[in-house]
């Protein structure tokens, strides 16, 4: 069974920005984004990792997120398909609780992270309480 997705994307978030927070001085008066409140701790942590490579930051995609959700719900790589315009990499953390799984996927996503052809990316998480796992996908795509 798994959890619902505003739940799930809660997790993602506030296991992002406790890594942000212990990672990193918090600094005030710090741009914030108007978007969604999910969005700034997924790009702090994508492009904190990316700023120490010489590669362009990258762009928070919904439709990577879908796929990253898809995944998270199969851990089948055919779930990668359709949705987005060019190439897509996917690399699946799990763990318990969510900042392992957290911890795994970014670990694993270092290769494309650093890979600068790619351009965009999506985070999804789900929690499977049948095995008790978190399961957090990180995909990235690049132009075709």
């Amino acid at each position: 069974m798994t959890t619902t997705r505003a739940r799930a994307s809660l997790a993602v978030a506030t296991a992002f920005a406790s890594m942000v927070i212990s990672t990193f001085t918090w600094m005030p008066g710090a741009p914030t984004a108007h978007g969604s409140p999910l969005d700034q701790p997924r790009n702090e942590v994508a492009n904190l990792r990316r700023g120490g490579t010489q590669c362009p930051p990258l762009s928070y995609q919904s439709a990577l997120e879908n796929m990253a959700q898809n995944y998270a719900r199969t851990e089948n790589v055919a779930s990668l398909n359709g949705g987005y315009h060019g190439y897509t990499t996917g690399f699946l953390g799990s763990g318990d609780p969510a900042l392992q799984a957290t911890d795994s996927a970014i670990s694993k996503a270092v290769p494309g992270i650093e890979d600068c052809s790619n351009t965009d990316y999506g985070v999804g998480f789900v929690r499977h309480d049948d095995r008790s796992v978190d399961v957090v996908p990180i995909v990235f795509g690049r132009a075709a």
